[in-house]
């Protein structure tokens, strides 16, 4: 004689569905809730909807309050197991060229007490204001380009975007820290 599956009727749809965990949530099969998986997810959806702006608070206050502790797992992550964010990091910087270069600059910046901070869209519309070509000796710079403090910062400049331009890579480093007018301005 084949055994029959005793079934369940789920109490928000109606549905009559085996009462297995496939089809209702439960540590055991006796134990199960009330409820198919289909409308408990959609009742966690709801109220997910619902609660958005408080959850992200809740979130901010707990990662404030558990700082330390959650830096030591991220660490303990990482240590145990590098390889992942290497190529998560690698990959991000390869899709997000303008927003690496900004943020390496920002900490730079910061690091040397200078003001401003210039953004992706301030390298883009640069790029643009230049037509594509180097800001020092006018060579189509294509997407091998350097964004260059022109008045460095080593020397007073700020990093906000007034302060930016775009030049190839041989002249960004061949001018270093000097200003503009001591150059010399050579062709590439």
């Amino acid at each position: 004689m084949i055994a029959v599956a005793e079934t369940r009727v789920c109490t928000q749809c109606g549905s009559e569905l085996p009462a297995t965990r496939e089809h209702f949530f439960g540590a055991r099969p006796g134990n199960l809730r009330g409820d198919c998986k289909a409308c408990t997810r959609a009742r966690n959806n709801l109220n997910a909807s619902r609660n958005r702006a408080e959850k992200r608070e809740y979130d901010r206050r707990y990662r404030e309050a558990n700082r330390e502790r959650l830096a030591a797992q991220k660490a303990a992550a990482y240590e145990s197991n590098p390889e992942p964010a290497k190529t998560r990091s690698m990959q991000w910087r390869a899709n997000n060229r303008e927003r690496h270069r900004a943020s390496v600059h920002r900490r730079r910046a910061l690091a040397m007490g200078c003001e401003g901070a210039y953004t992706a869209a301030d390298v883009r519309a640069q790029y643009a204001r230049q037509s594509g070509r180097c800001y020092y000796c006018s060579v189509v710079v294509g997407d091998t380009y350097h964004v260059d403090h022109a008045v460095p910062l080593a020397r007073g400049g700020s990093n906000g975007p007034d302060n930016i331009v775009v030049s190839c890579p041989t002249c960004n480093l061949r001018k270093h820290t000097r200003l503009p007018h001591e150059f010399g301005w050579r062709l590439c």
